[in-house]
């Protein structure tokens, strides 16, 4: 399992994310809701790993949501 989305899981589990002004409204753009995001990840599935993306490392998932 991605070790960063492990540690994704444990700041949602204890609320310790922020969202951008632009991750909102990218969220708004698609009709998602930040709660459901934080509801997704928890059985959310790696597709892709990018650790050495220039703003930081991340990861694209697939969500029960977004099939």
């Amino acid at each position: 399992m991605s070790t960063l989305l492990i540690r994704i899981r444990e700041l949602v589990s204890r609320r310790e994310i922020r969202v951008s002004d632009h991750g909102y409204e990218e969220m708004a753009d698609d009709d998602i809701l930040v709660s459901e995001v934080m509801e997704g990840v928890v059985d959310a599935v790696v597709v892709e790993e990018y650790p050495t993306y220039a703003k930081g490392p991340c990861v694209l998932v697939l969500t029960a949501g977004s099939q």
